[in-house]
């Protein structure tokens, strides 16, 4: 979108506005900004819109998922893959579909959009043994991760995959 580059807090709210409630448009980018910061990262309007469209189109849905499954009783477990993609300086993020490479093992024949670095490797070798502990046990948790608990409510635990996995 080419419009990234010009876009600003007032084109950003109108942006929201088209999507929520107008006068929730201005708490949610208040909200999405306050929680960027309080984690380092980048908070401007193009960072801010697309937390916001992520949030909306793939986190909040399969939160409600998860905590569906959870509620009807299935072993539920929730991830959140927050690798970023190296590609163009970053600008791509921890983008939709990048766990792939790490699940199938394909992020060195991708290694400008996955990366190829020792963490990398790393991480590829904890999504791969999680995903095999899941279908081999039920459990994604193995050796080298720390305990991955279930999704359950109020506390939908959800395991972080990243340079160092953890649980949130």
């Amino acid at each position: 979108d080419a419009r990234r580059l010009t876009l600003d807090d007032e084109s950003l709210r109108k942006r929201v506005e088209r999507i929520v409630p107008p006068d929730s448009a201005i708490r949610i980018i208040h909200t999405y900004r306050e929680l960027r910061a309080s984690r380092g990262a980048p908070a401007t309007p193009w960072d801010l819109w697309c937390a916001i469209q992520t949030g909306r189109l793939i986190r909040v849905p399969a939160v409600r998922f998860a905590a569906e499954c959870a509620r009807a009783g299935c072993s539920t477990y929730a991830y959140q893959f927050d690798w970023e993609s190296p590609f163009a300086d970053g600008t791509l993020g921890a983008c939709h579909g990048l766990e792939q490479p790490f699940v199938f093992g394909t992020h060195p024949l991708l290694p400008e959009f996955a990366g190829a670095s020792r963490e990398a490797f790393e991480l590829a070798e904890n999504v791969q043994d999680a995903w095999l502990s899941f279908v081999q046990i039920g459990n994604p948790t193995h050796p080298r991760i720390p305990p991955w608990p279930r999704f359950a409510l109020p506390r939908r635990a959800t395991f972080l995959l990243d340079d160092g996995c953890r649980v949130k």
